[in-house]
């Protein structure tokens, strides 16, 4: 009997530290990784639309799991210093399918506030 104890109070103490080290993992994964994925991400698109790397400022990027579920990048670009461009990065997969891709949504807003339907750099959504 003693050794039946001993055995359910050590996978006791066993059980949380697992699930503690697995919820360490996804948070590692979701606010380091996914966070620089989606900067380099977002960089390479500006860079696209013929924006200079060495122009490019990032302001901010945060996680957003309940309105967006991604990623918002705010950015500064120094050729055009009137405007700050908001992005949002969600990388997508399909394991089923094999698919993976990077949807990056672009609003840009101008500094006093308003919606800026022309911006100098890049398309609304790629």
């Amino acid at each position: 009997m003693r050794k039946k104890n001993r055995k359910s109070k050590k996978t006791l103490f066993k059980t949380p530290i697992i699930i503690l080290i697995f919820i360490a993992l996804f948070f590692l994964y979701k606010l380091v990784i996914l966070r620089a994925i989606a900067i380099n991400r977002v960089q390479d698109f500006i860079e696209d639309q013929n924006a200079d790397r060495n122009n490019i400022e990032i302001t901010a990027a945060a996680w957003d799991p309940l309105k967006s579920g991604g990623y918002n990048v705010v950015v500064k670009i120094k050729d055009d210093p009137d405007r700050e461009y908001s992005y949002n990065y969600k990388l997508i997969t399909n394991t089923r399918k094999g698919l993976k891709f990077d949807y990056i949504k672009l609003s840009s807003v101008s500094k006093n506030g308003r919606e800026d339907y022309n911006p100098k750099y890049g398309k609304l959504e790629n």
